[in-house]
């Protein structure tokens, strides 16, 4: 049998594990929010003071006021044409039986495997044969493309681990396919979207690779700011800039917990 004291220090070894990774992975979160109140133009830590300087600092550079906009505009349009896109995949790749849909599911998962540089490129020789070289359709159809593989695989966790047993009595009931998918379907669906609008906001916004690629300067999303601006400049700027992207994702995950349930999205209490 195994002793009380071998457990204990089993616990307590595995305790002492879990709490080193955690710290590893927020020191740096918590130094470069702290940098970004340093009223001087070193990024260092500690901070020899206390300012807001450099968040006045974006705020006065139109390029950071530009790539802002275009970030949340950009997030917001591909997001929602992402979970158009997923609902309708997810639907057709669980429920359809036509040919082909094994090799859309792994065309549409592709952008998780592929180098982010070949679907920039490729995206950049479409641009230039349609003319639409740094533009904001490009634009949107890069990021959709790079988030849909998020969005389509939440809502298909979702659409398997429903009752069709309720679309069905619905049926019964004399309910049109319109009223089962509006009143059955999208409600058990809504975990499952609300994790792709969730992972889609946040890819969105962090995308930089694909970006690069396919924005020009009216364009550019934050990411592509940011890139550039460090390539001239170091200073707490970027940390100031990066707090802001903590803060957001905070509040957007508090946001959804509130209106979905973050325990439901991670599969923590039961099925959707």
């Amino acid at each position: 049998m195994i002793s009380k004291s071998f457990r204990y220090w089993s616990r307590f070894t595995i305790g002492l594990i879990i709490c080193s990774i955690t710290l590893f992975l927020t020191i740096p979160t918590i130094l470069v929010v702290f940098s970004s109140f340093n009223p001087t133009s070193v990024l260092d830590f500690p901070p020899k003071g206390f300012s807001l300087r450099w968040y006045f600092n974006l705020g006065e550079r139109p390029d950071f006021r530009l790539g802002f906009i275009n970030t949340g505009l950009v997030g917001l349009i591909s997001t929602f044409f992402s979970i158009l896109a997923g609902i309708g995949m997810a639907l057709s790749i669980q429920r359809g039986s036509f040919p082909g849909r094994h090799a859309i599911y792994a065309v549409v998962m592709s952008p998780l495997v592929l180098p982010g540089v070949i679907i920039g490129v490729g995206l950049l020789m479409v641009a230039s044969k349609t003319g639409g070289v740094g533009g904001f359709p490009i634009v949107i159809v890069a990021h959709t493309l790079m988030v849909l593989p998020f969005v389509l695989r939440s809502i298909l966790i979702s659409l398997e681990n429903m009752d069709e047993n309720l679309e069905k009595a619905a049926a019964i009931l004399g309910a049109n396919p319109m009223k089962r998918f509006i009143y059955i379907t999208l409600p058990m669906l809504r975990p499952g979207i609300g994790a792709g609008i969730l992972f889609a906001l946040i890819m969105s916004v962090n995308e930089f690779t694909v970006s690069l690629f396919v924005t020009a300067r009216s364009t550019q999303t934050m990411p592509v700011v940011l890139f550039n601006y460090t390539m001239a400049y170091i200073d707490p700027t970027i940390a100031a800039v990066s707090t802001i992207y903590i803060v957001t994702t905070i509040i957007a995950i508090w946001l959804l917990d509130r209106l979905v349930g973050i325990a439901k999205i991670l599969r923590l209490e039961g099925k959707s």
